[in-house]
C-alpha cells in the first residue's frame, strides 16, 4: 500500500509540474521552448510497464490552453486514424524520432489532403466587401453612366 502511496504522490506533483508549465499559444510564447521544457520534466517521470513515449503522449495534452487546446480540439476525429494509418499500424508503437519523421512526411505531403477544419468567420473591414455589396454597387456605376449617355444625347 505504501508504493502505491508513493507512485499517487509522484504521479500527482507531476501533474501540478505541468500545471505550472502551461502553452496557451500565444503570439509571445515559443512552442519550441515549451516542447523542449515537456521533454526534460518527462525525463524525470516514468511508470513501470509503461513507455517513455506513450506517457508523453499521455501528458502533452495536460499542458495545453486557450488558444493551444482550441487547436488541439479542432482537430478532426479522423486524424489520429489517418496518423495511424500512415504509421503502418498505431503511431504509439514508433520511437519519438520515427513520430517526428513521419509528422516531417506528412506535413510535406499535406497540400494534398482536404480536412474540414474549424474556419474562423471574418468581420467585413474597410478594405474587405461582401460580394452582394459589389454586385449592387457595379450596377449603381452602370446605371449613373447609362445616365449620363442619356442626358448627353438629350442635351444635343
Amino acid at each position: 500500500m505504501a508504493v502505491e502511496d508513493d507512485e499517487n504522490t509522484v504521479l500527482e506533483d507531476f501533474m501540478a509540474l505541468l500545471n505550472r508549465h502551461q502553452y496557451h499559444g500565444m503570439a509571445s510564447e515559443n512552442s519550441h521552448i515549451h516542447i523542449s521544457r515537456f521533454l526534460d520534466m518527462c525525463q524525470h517521470f516514468s511508470y513501470q510497464g509503461i513507455s517513455d513515449d506513450a506517457i508523453r503522449l499521455r501528458l502533452f495534452p495536460y499542458t495545453l490552453r486557450d488558444k493551444a487546446l482550441e487547436w488541439l480540439d479542432s482537430l478532426p476525429v479522423a486524424t489520429k486514424s489517418m496518423v495511424d494509418s500512415s504509421s503502418d499500424g498505431s503511431i504509439s508503437t514508433r520511437t519519438i524520432d520515427g513520430a517526428w519523421e513521419l509528422f516531417e512526411r506528412m506535413a510535406t505531403t499535406s497540400a494534398m489532403w482536404f480536412i474540414d477544419r474549424v474556419v474562423q468567420t471574418r468581420l467585413l473591414g474597410v478594405y474587405e466587401v461582401d460580394t452582394y455589396s459589389v454586385v449592387s454597387a457595379k450596377i449603381d456605376s452602370l446605371f449613373h453612366k447609362v445616365e449620363s449617355i442619356s442626358q448627353t444625347a438629350t442635351a444635343k
